[in-house]
């Protein structure tokens, strides 16, 4: 997952068991145990860009 979604990490931790978590120059890499709603809610969640901040 990209480093500035953070948010579907948190996600992650949250609706399955995350069995490794590893780092590299792409993001953060979670290998999960998840249902398929679970699953199918992350990857929705990874296709849809988060909306710009206005500041």
């Amino acid at each position: 997952m990209p480093y500035d979604r953070g948010d579907l990490v948190a996600l992650a931790h949250r609706t399955t068991r995350v069995l490794d978590t590893s780092y590299d120059e792409g993001g953060t890499r979670l290998q999960l145990l998840a249902t398929r709603r679970a699953a199918e809610q992350l990857q929705s969640a990874l296709e849809t860009p988060l909306p710009e901040r206005v500041e």
